[in-house]
């Protein structure tokens, strides 16, 4: 198949599958170039190779990094205000759309009863979970880390200079 633009540049396609229609596979070809051009630009221009580089090696110097410790207790502390708002917003829902009867009335109260006893369980685990209940640094020297939680950089290449700053 060819296909010539209105400057005159001629573009021809060329495949082996006779049964497909001219269309799908023209469109086809074209977003498969349009991939192939992308990743050779991106190998060129930002040293695409590079980055899937799994090579690592050791930080020179101390970092001031995020406290391995405080981030799980942050994160804890996180997820218990998470589950409590999740409550509250649900407890704050609950209308008796039936009408007012005993039948009705009771299991409702009883519904809303167990959830205010959850939402008082949550906001006690809340509490002592907030990082600021608890005395840790919620910064440390990359040198203060266990062993197994240091930090490691992506190792330099001889290519690392052709990657543009942005």
């Amino acid at each position: 198949m060819r296909k010539r633009s209105q400057q005159g540049h001629q573009t021809a396609i060329l495949c082996t599958d006779y049964s497909c229609a001219a269309a799908p596979m023209a469109s086809a070809m074209f977003a498969r170039w349009s991939q192939e051009n992308f990743f050779k630009y991106a190998r060129e221009h930002y040293d695409l190779d590079r980055l899937a580089d799994y090579r690592t090696e050791a930080i020179s110097e101390p970092l001031q990094v995020v406290n391995p410790d405080y981030r799980t207790l942050d994160g804890q502390g996180r997820s218990t205000t998470g589950k409590l708002n999740r409550r509250l917003a649900q407890f704050a829902a609950m209308t008796l759309e039936a009408p007012i009867e005993p039948k009705h009335v009771e299991p409702f109260i009883r519904r809303k009863a167990a959830l205010q006893e959850e939402i008082q369980a949550c906001r006690a685990n809340a509490m002592r979970s907030r990082p600021s209940a608890r005395p840790r640094p919620t910064t440390s020297r990359s040198t203060n880390c266990p062993r197994r939680r240091a930090f490691a950089s992506s190792a330099p290449t001889a290519s690392s200079s052709s990657i543009p700053s942005r």
